[in-house]
């Protein structure tokens, strides 16, 4: 879902400018903001405390991967390779409807996303996800090492050279379930429990199931 967005006068508080910036450059802008609100005569999103990032391909697909409760990964025509990804929370079962389809998000990746990738960002998200259910204090030695990993994790994934690719958007924007679930494999998910690790019910960050491209 797209919607006109306005920045408040002198909101932004950090800028960085690329002087070999081009319209030919693919490159999406990424910002963020502190506030965002909607205003109910127009329905556009007013944006407060913004900060705009440097264009570096493959910022936003890896934030929005890393940072989203749900991810549906989007492939190619040719079933060979990621496309994108849908982001946000997910599909109810019986109507496979979004169930917030406001905060649903629709990327094409421009860089190539390899499985290597995605098991360092359910790494994130797993230790995220122990973190959060932890009851325990913040200085905590436990808690610390789960800290640490965590940073690995991202210095990993930020760090590693990504192929550039001409981003593709997926035919069926917005749509969830769009893989069969018997194409996805469920060995991310195993081999933390083969690792020892005590993996919360109700997980805030669902790890992302990699597809079994010699089923689809």
């Amino acid at each position: 879902m797209f919607r006109r967005t306005t920045i408040q006068r002198l909101s932004v508080n950090s800028v960085v400018l690329d002087p070999h910036q081009s319209d030919e450059d693919p490159t999406e802008i990424f910002m963020v903001a502190d506030d965002v609100m909607i205003r109910k005569e127009s329905s556009n999103i007013s944006c407060h405390a913004t900060t705009v990032f440097p264009k570096k391909r493959g910022w936003i697909q890896f934030i929005a991967l890393l940072f989203s409760p749900i991810v549906e990964l989007r492939i190619d025509s040719k079933k060979k390779f990621y496309t994108g990804a849908l982001c946000g929370m997910g599909f109810d079962d019986s109507s496979k409807n979004s169930l917030n389809s406001d905060d649903d998000m629709e990327i094409a990746f421009d860089v190539e996303l390899t499985e290597d990738d995605i098991i360092w960002i359910n790494r994130f998200k797993m230790y995220t996800n122990l973190i959060l259910a932890a009851d325990r204090r913040p200085g905590d030695e436990a808690i610390q090492s789960l800290r640490e990993k965590i940073l690995q994790c991202i210095t990993r994934i930020f760090n590693s050279h990504h192929k550039p690719i001409t981003p593709i958007y997926f035919p069926r924007r917005y749509r969830w379930n769009q893989i069969e679930s018997r194409c996805l494999s469920t060995w991310v998910t195993d081999s933390f429990t083969r690792e020892g690790f005590n993996i919360p019910r109700n997980l805030i960050y669902e790890l992302i199931r990699i597809v079994d491209f010699s089923l689809v």
